[in-house]
This record gives structure tokens, C-alpha cells and sequence, in this order.
């Protein structure tokens, strides 16, 4: 790989226009552990215009996030799904929203969630987008993504009982406490979600004692 190296170097030196040559050079460096050089040859040909195929962008993508660079990584995905270089599926507008949110850029996550439940079959990109609502504190738009997600389905019992647990947690904000004992007696019959679920049940008999002394 070393040698490898240093003759794609020299073929570029020579011949800059051509792609295969950028990504057998980024690739190379990778395979090496060289991240960060396999990142700069990879994100200059893609400022050259070079990457023109899904594997080199989605290669680029990971690459950014694996160095740390969410920003990046959503930015370039995501225009390339928009361009029609990288198909928009859900897993694909999956990761732009996941490298939205680590990027600290929520508004933009929460788009890229709702472009991956257009997508979806099931209602697990809309629990997903319901944790970012509550993040957010939009109850409202939260329990409507919740009640979308249980009605599409498709939720382990794992999921099922987080969003339950979940919707629970936003009815209660919402001001209506019988919904959400009876969405936290849901969540209780699944093990992974029990415990909250108990000691949010708890928390509500608290309240209600303290507001009837």
C-alpha cells in the first residue's frame, strides 16, 4: 500500500484530471489508517467535482463523521441525495439526520427525519423525529409524530415501549395526566421501558397527592 501510495502521488502529478486515480489515492490512505489524508485527497476531489458515483460520496460522508466533521458529512449527503448522485432513502436521510443533530443543527435534523419517514415503511423515523420534537419542547408536533409512529407500526418491543413511555412523557406536558398514566401503564408492560415507566406513574401520584393537601 506504502508503494501504491507514492505511484498514484506520481499519476497525479501527471494526470490531475483524472477521478480514478483521487479515489484509489483516498482509498489507499484509508486502507493505510491514514484518515485524515485519505479525507483531504477524497474532499479536494470532491471540490474539483470529481465524485460523481454514490460510493464516493457515501465513502466522503463517512469519512467526515468518523473524523469528527458532522457538519460536513450532512451538507455533502444531503445535496447529493438532492442531486440525484446518492439514492433518498430512509437509511441515507437517516444519516444526514443523525450528522444534523450531531452537529448541533436540530431545525436541520428534523427536516431530514421527516424526508426519511416519507420514505419509511414503518414508524420508526417517526419516533425518531419525536425525540427531536421533545428536544425542541414542541409537545404538540411530538405527540402527533408519536400517535404516526404507533399507527405505521413496525416497532419492536423495545421501540414500542420507548414510544409509549415517550408519549406518556408529552401528554403529561401537555396537561393531561390520564393520557399519559395510561401510556405509561402501556410502556410498563415492556421490560426495557418498565422502570421508567414506574417511576414516572410514580412521580404523577406524587403530584396529584401534593395538589390535593
Amino acid at each position: 500500500y506504502e508503494q501504491a501510495v507514492k505511484t498514484l502521488e506520481t499519476l497525479l502529478a501527471r494526470w490531475p484530471e483524472r477521478k480514478n486515480h483521487w479515489t484509489l489515492l483516498a482509498q489507499t490512505h484509508y486502507l493505510l489508517g491514514q484518515d485524515q489524508a485519505a479525507l483531504a485527497v477524497q474532499a479536494l476531489a470532491y471540490r474539483k467535482g470529481f465524485l460523481d458515483a454514490s460510493s464516493d460520496i457515501l465513502f466522503l460522508a463517512g469519512l467526515y463523521n468518523k473524523l469528527q466533521l458532522p457538519y460536513q458529512a450532512a451538507a455533502v449527503l444531503e445535496q447529493a441525495m438532492r442531486d440525484g448522485v446518492v439514492a433518498a432513502n430512509r437509511n441515507h436521510w437517516k444519516q444526514v439526520a443523525e450528522s444534523w443533530r450531531a452537529a448541533g443543527e436540530l431545525e436541520r435534523a428534523l427536516i431530514a427525519w421527516e424526508s426519511a419517514g416519507r420514505a419509511a415503511a414503518d414508524g420508526l423515523t417517526d419516533l425518531h423525529r419525536a425525540y427531536l420534537l421533545t428536544d425542541l419542547e414542541r409537545w404538540t408536533a411530538a405527540l402527533e409524530a408519536l400517535n404516526q409512529s404507533l399507527a405505521r407500526g413496525g416497532l419492536d418491543d423495545r421501540q414500542a415501549g420507548e414510544a409509549y413511555l415517550l408519549r406518556g412523557i408529552v401528554q403529561f406536558r401537555l396537561g393531561d395526566p390520564e393520557a399519559a398514566a395510561a401510556d405509561w401503564d402501556r410502556a410498563g408492560r415492556e421490560e426495557s421501558a418498565r422502570e421508567s415507566a414506574r417511576q414516572w406513574l410514580n412521580y404523577l401520584q406524587e403530584e396529584r397527592r401534593r395538589s390535593v393537601s
